[in-house]
């Protein structure tokens, strides 16, 4: 199937795309960020160079090491989408108001960076745990 013999490699491109749109809207559009969001990129960021790394060599053993980075990535999203359903109820000091978390502005008119990076961690999760059902084919053996 093709989601389960190319999953490393879409994991390994959500995670450099999520890693060049963070630094774009850190760096270039100069965005300030809020605590919650530099521990997503504290879990991002490697996970170009693991699963960029574990696709190259068609290591699918990589989802030992890699799909808990993506889960706790998850976990740090959540105090974010929890404050867009009930702001007042999950208000948090970890997310100020002068960041883009507390703005929460609309990318491509109807999603908000915090969802983006729920969904792109989930994603990357999701990929990591097909990769781990893709066993390498073994060679076999002429007699």
């Amino acid at each position: 199937m093709f989601l389960h013999r190319y999953s490393l490699y879409l994991a390994w491109v959500l995670a450099l795309i999520g890693t060049l749109g963070s630094l774009y809207f850190g760096e270039i559009m100069n965005l300030p960020i809020c605590t919650l969001c530099w521990f997503q990129r504290i879990f991002l960021f490697p996970l170009v160079w693991i699963l960029g790394v574990a696709a190259f060599v068609h290591d699918h053993r990589v989802r030992i090491y890699a799909a808990p980075l993506a889960f706790i990535g998850i976990l740090f999203t959540l105090p974010q989408i929890l404050q867009s359903f009930f702001p007042m109820m999950f208000a948090t000091p970890l997310c100020g108001v002068n960041t883009i978390c507390g703005e929460s502005p609309l990318i491509f008119g109807f999603i908000s960076l915090s969802w983006m990076s729920f969904i792109l961690f989930v994603l990357i999760f999701i990929f990591l745990l097909l990769a781990g059902r893709q066993e390498p084919r073994k060679k076999s053996r002429r007699r």
